[in-house]
């Protein structure tokens, strides 16, 4: 008789995600405030950074 056994272990922290968008035609505030709430009970922090309109 062969036992296997496999212990699975999960990080408890959360994975954090940095959205980069500049200030143009993608919205980058409206695509964050539609994927933050869907990632956020995964555990997946999502922040936004951006920048204004590219010269």
């Amino acid at each position: 008789m062969v036992v296997c056994l496999f212990a699975v272990t999960a990080s408890t922290a959360p994975m954090r995600v940095l959205f980069l968008g500049l200030n143009a035609g993608q919205k980058p505030i409206n695509r964050f405030e539609l994927m933050q709430p869907g990632l956020a009970p995964h555990g997946i922090e999502l922040s936004v950074l951006t920048r204004g309109k590219p010269p």
